[in-house]
């Protein structure tokens, strides 16, 4: 065993074993360099804490600095997606894309706009097929895979996927299963994969101020499989009067990688919701 471990830290030394960085040095302290091939990363959070935004925010990280990414979604079309993905590129606000005939005076403002989004030139696929299965994931992440080498797959609200057992068990049985399952497919396509999980309503209803994410408040037992567990949290919005608004928390509740436990900030852009090192 002790060749592996040897082989496993000359892989880390000459780059075979490859590692997808973020655009944040504290961040990729606690990952070990950034995300890592095989390896599952879930980031869990309550609503309005800006999973997918987050998740996309890497997805465009890694694809800007030439990486290959694939991003799943079974809530969001692609053409939103890549919306959201442009506007925080460019970081501009929603009202470009939604309400162009308010923003732009006329049309050449609006054509010379529309010419600066077809300069823009992403290394990035979508699947937004309504109805994900892990089977269909893990076919789909090896076929892409085998033609355009996938650096980065996100999945968006991974624990909603469907299950591939017909025969129903429990919600909780089935949650377990679909991690176990994305967490196989990171390892046998050898990609780093990011999931975001909606963790318990029930976070916002804690009698105390505290309402950052715990383990324990991870639907059902979906923290078995993943390597690193990362929870999210915006303390402005349970408290408008709070002197971090704009600050986002990574919370490692779980770092099998790394082992360190603390929290890094970040700032959100207030428009385009770009992460951004504090100043």
């Amino acid at each position: 065993i002790q060749d592996d471990v040897i082989a496993r830290l000359q892989g880390r030394w000459d780059g075979s074993i490859k590692v997808t960085p973020t655009h944040h040095a504290e961040l990729n302290k606690r990952l070990g360099g950034g995300w890592e091939a095989g390896c599952l990363y879930t980031l869990c959070g309550a609503v309005h804490m800006g999973k997918t935004e987050i998740a996309l925010n890497f997805g465009l990280e890694a694809a800007e600095d030439g990486y290959h990414v694939l991003i799943f979604s079974s809530e969001l079309p692609d053409t939103m997606i890549a919306e959201r993905i442009d506007q925080m590129k460019m970081t501009l606000p929603a009202n470009h894309f939604k309400l162009p005939r308010t923003v732009f005076q006329d049309e050449a403002s609006f054509l010379a706009f529309v010419q600066n989004l077809q300069a823009l030139k992403f290394s990035l696929m979508i699947d937004d097929t309504a109805t994900l299965t892990p089977a269909y994931v893990r076919a789909a992440l090896k076929r892409v895979h085998a033609t355009w080498r996938v650096d980065l797959c996100i999945i968006d609200r991974g624990n909603r996927m469907g299950t591939d057992d017909k025969s129903y068990q429990s919600k909780a049985a089935d949650v377990v299963d679909i991690s176990n399952a994305i967490k196989d497919m990171a390892r046998l396509v050898g990609c780093p994969v990011i999931e975001t999980i909606q963790i318990n309503k029930s976070v916002g209803q804690r009698s105390n101020k505290n309402k950052r994410p715990t383990l324990n408040d991870m639907a059902y037992d979906a923290g078995g499989a993943p390597d690193t567990i990362i929870g999210l949290y915006r303390d402005e919005y349970y408290d408008s009067a709070s002197p971090n608004k704009g600050i986002v928390e990574f919370i490692f509740l779980k770092n099998r990688l790394m082992g360190i436990m603390d929290t890094v900030c970040l700032m959100r852009h207030p428009f385009s919701g770009k992460l951004l090192d504090l100043p």
